[in-house]
């Protein structure tokens, strides 16, 4: 956590197998021990996999996006999570995420390449934190 902390990059995105948050029938409510703070350790995006499905979620200002459709059969969702934005289940799919230096732009793209959800992370903090 400190040395991420301490880190010059321009984005920070941590990547966990297991996501910290997720409404998924079959892995709610998530990894609780992965809910770090991680709008004070500087993360920009939080990317997992895991929960068979795709969801979005704001948690203290930082996205966490869930995107485990990639090649298992999806699964539902239960009860959505307060922090949940947008569900996407049936779909196999996955991201595209365009950096620059003001923004992430992340699209998540079913097999047909139809966009099904997008968000833009625009970069309002300086580099060091």
């Amino acid at each position: 956590v400190e040395q991420i902390s301490l880190s010059q990059k321009k984005w920070k995105i941590a990547i966990l197998h297991h996501p910290p948050y997720t409404s998924g029938s079959s892995y709610t409510p998530g990894k609780t021990q992965w809910r770090l703070d991680w709008s004070r350790i500087g993360i920009d995006l939080v990317l997992a996999g895991h929960s068979h499905n795709y969801e979005r979620l704001t948690v203290d200002e930082v996205v966490h996006i869930v995107s485990g459709v990639g090649g298992a059969s999806p699964v539902g969702f239960g009860t959505a999570l307060t922090q949940s934005i947008e569900r996407i289940t049936g779909s196999y799919g996955a991201l595209k995420i365009t950096v620059n230096p003001s923004a992430l732009e992340i699209s998540f793209r079913n097999t047909d390449d139809d966009e099904l959800d997008q968000v833009v992370i625009n970069k309002q903090h300086s580099p060091a934190r």
